[in-house]
């Protein structure tokens, strides 16, 4: 028998035992305080005039891979770079300046990432806020004006101004250092009042994505001390604070707290050293943390750690070795295993690689159609001296290695998941788990003539598909449309023998189109451009 559907994982896993410096990077003249990373550019932005000793004015890109310093070099901005962030095609950089390449550019500017051309539409942002706060969401991006000082919302596709702002209105010259948009709510932190007064709606609220109106029902009252609040992000699901605080929402927490998506304040208490977080990274089930601590998620981590958002505590990377001599770490940006920060220290930007920390496996491998009672195999990369520890549901089996054996239940779904372990790295030194949903039910069709009288056109596709089969067996069919990692990316009911689906939305790639019935399932590749 042969089962229609198996996801491969193309992955090379290194061991390894320490955070070390990545050599050939480029090395920035001061501070770094913005990183972003778009294909394979690194954007940086701060307060520098010089890219190891080419004059650059605050901003810089280089090549991810090699390190090699791009001409491109923005002139004229004098107060430095606090934040870099990406809208539709176009780098949106905010801060403390006043002009970009001889034009006036109040705070924040917009570049075209095709050419690197500085873009016309110019704003009047709240520049003296210690850092700019700018989120993006799709299209647009968010910032505060300064004068009436609020929050609006900009079309980085055409730079219109679009009628959503924030309502009331901040006082003005306060610093909105933190802008980010989830869900519902636009979330905004920093060191303010309202115009109105002192009020518990200070330094950290959220407004209505649709209306701008404040959410009256979210007031967390953060106790700030010097910068406010300086970071806000989102892992899978919850909302990250970071700031320099030791209490908000009436509970203690050192300069990190996290918030379920309904806005309640969630368990999440990471012991450190100090209060002061100047920078968050989502990771998944992690979080990474920067700031001037030398104790963080209860373990000695110098400036920067990753911390496991279930039980607070720091997992086995460190660049203790490397970060004991920063000051502080004002800029964080994680792409695969290598991280890299913006530190007050030497190297003035930092990119780290190795250490003990499993890379996670791109994938599982194994059938995703399966009938029941089935036992099917599913593995992962195998390194040496690592365990697996895996989770099923819907079916049951046991292992310890990279690779394990379910037998499948009645259905109709279930899952396999598997988290990779070094046992000798330390403490908290696991993957992030990856997972791969399976469909369970009916018997799976062989290949031959039964599966090619399905057709599927065109394909590859760049939106629109159709698929065909025989009238003849035209009765109800679920549809799934699963992605390279096992994850159901759409769904759809099949009645007759013509159904059109719409990819429009899904991102490029390699897909498997499962089409289930009570007699089968068939499947088949498809390509989305």
């Amino acid at each position: 028998m042969k089962y229609p559907l198996t996801l491969f994982a193309l992955l090379t896993v290194r061991l390894i035992t320490a955070q070390t410096l990545l050599g050939g990077m480029p090395t920035p003249g001061g501070s770094v305080y913005a990183i972003e990373k778009v294909g394979n550019t690194m954007y940086i932005g701060g307060f520098f005039s010089d890219v190891d000793g080419f004059p650059r004015a605050g901003l810089a890109r280089f090549d991810a891979t090699t390190g090699a310093l791009d001409s491109w070099a923005p002139t004229g901005i004098t107060n430095g770079v606090t934040t870099l962030t990406r809208a539709a095609d176009k780098l949106i950089a905010g801060g403390s300046f006043l002009t970009v390449n001889g034009q006036s550019r109040m705070g924040i500017c917009m570049f075209d990432l095709a050419t690197g051309n500085l873009n016309a539409w110019s704003g009047n942002a709240n520049f003296v806020s210690w850092r700019q706060g700018v989120g993006s969401h799709g299209n647009n991006f968010y910032y505060c004006t300064m004068s009436p000082s609020r929050v609006v919302a900009v079309d980085a596709t055409t730079g219109t101004t679009l009628p959503w702002q924030s309502s009331p209105e901040f006082q003005e010259q306060g610093n909105i250092n933190a802008i980010y948009v989830s869900g519902s709510h636009v979330y905004v932190g920093g060191d303010f009042r309202f115009a109105t007064g002192a009020s518990v709606y200070d330094d950290l609220c959220r407004f209505d994505l649709v209306t701008g109106a404040l959410d009256s029902t979210w007031h967390p009252q953060p106790a700030i001390n010097n910068f406010g609040i300086t970071s806000i992000v989102r892992t899978n699901d919850h909302i990250f604070i970071g700031g320099d605080f030791d209490v908000i929402s009436g509970q203690s927490r050192k300069g990190v707290a996290a918030y379920d998506l309904s806005g309640v304040l969630a368990p999440f208490d990471q012991n450190s050293s100090s209060y002061e977080v100047l920078s968050l990274y989502p990771d998944g089930d992690k979080i990474w943390v920067g700031g001037n601590s030398y104790l963080l998620g209860g373990q000695t981590r110098y400036r920067i750690a990753q911390i496991n958002i279930s039980n607070a505590a720091a997992t086995c990377w460190n660049a203790s070795a490397i970060s004991n001599t920063w000051s502080t770490v004002q800029a964080i940006h994680v792409a695969g295993d290598t991280v890299y920060a913006g530190p007050f220290g030497s190297p003035t930007l930092a990119v780290l690689v190795g250490g003990p920390l499993p890379q996670t496996p791109a994938a599982i491998t194994g059938p995703a159609f399966v009938a029941p009672a089935q036992v099917a195999t599913y593995d992962v990369p195998l390194v040496a001296g690592y365990t697996y520890s895996w989770t099923i549901t819907g079916g049951s089996g046991s292992s310890t290695t990279n690779s394990i054996d379910v037998t499948w239940g009645a259905g109709p779904s279930g899952s396999v998941e598997v988290v990779v372990n070094n046992p000798g790295g330390g403490s908290n030194c696991s993957s992030d788990a990856v997972s791969l949903q399976v469909a369970v039910g009916g018997t799976a069709i062989e290949d031959g003539a039964a599966a090619s009288a399905l057709s599927i056109f065109p394909n590859p596709t760049t939106g629109l598909v159709t698929l065909r089969r025989p009238s003849t067996n035209a009765g109800r069919a679920d549809v799934r449309v699963v992605d390279a990692l096992g994850n159901v990316a759409l769904e759809s009911v099949m009645n007759g023998a013509v159904h059109q689906l719409d990819l429009t939305q899904l991102p490029s790639g390699c897909y498997c189109v499962l089409i289930g019935t009570d007699g089968g399932a068939l499947a088949r590749r498809l390509i989305k451009n």
